[in-house]
């Protein structure tokens, strides 16, 4: 009832923030609960006469591949062949995506081919050169996902996106 009350144009509700986070979400070998808790929710909203699309979102880094292997959990594209077989629970996925964070070595050094050199540069715009460079270089994990949910016919966005803000990456 708020929701209707609020005046606000709804369109869309996520259900559970990137379901394959092995650290933070615990759902994998056990989506059948993953699917009851959408329909529940897809039954809440029509029965308040509310057409609103239901989504969830995915993390895509390496710091959840990581920490897939060190617990021993999936990784990210065994768990999209889990997803695939629940799909359809959800209306849109949602990628969340730090681009930075899924390719660059942990000490940046240089490689054959940046246009930029990546060291530090009085020259602002030579310094985020060296930044796009190192984040944009390599952008596989995403597009394996984004052709894995195309080919499932699902529709997708970008949730979340960023740069990292710390070092070794920026300075803050």
């Amino acid at each position: 009832e708020t929701v209707k009350s609020s005046d606000l144009e709804i369109s869309q509700a996520q259900l559970f923030n990137e379901i394959n986070h092995p650290a933070i979400f615990n759902f994998f070998g056990d989506l059948e609960n993953f699917t009851t808790i959408a329909e529940i929710a897809h039954n809440a909203f029509k029965e308040r006469g509310l057409e609103i699309k239901l989504s969830t979102s995915l993390i895509v880094s390496n710091t959840s591949e990581i920490t897939a292997h060190l617990t021993r959990k999936p990784g990210l594209e065994e768990f999209l062949k889990e997803f695939e077989k629940i799909k359809d629970c959800v209306d849109v996925i949602s990628l969340d995506y730090y681009p930075g964070m899924w390719h660059l070595p942990v000490q940046g050094a240089h490689e054959p081919g940046d246009a930029f050199p990546i060291e530090k540069s009085n020259n602002p715009i030579k310094e985020l050169g060296n930044k796009l460079n190192r984040t944009f270089k390599n952008v596989d994990l995403l597009k394996l996902v984004c052709e894995t949910i195309s080919a499932w016919g699902k529709d997708y966005e970008l949730g979340e996106s960023g740069f990292p803000t710390n070092e070794p990456y920026s300075n803050g």
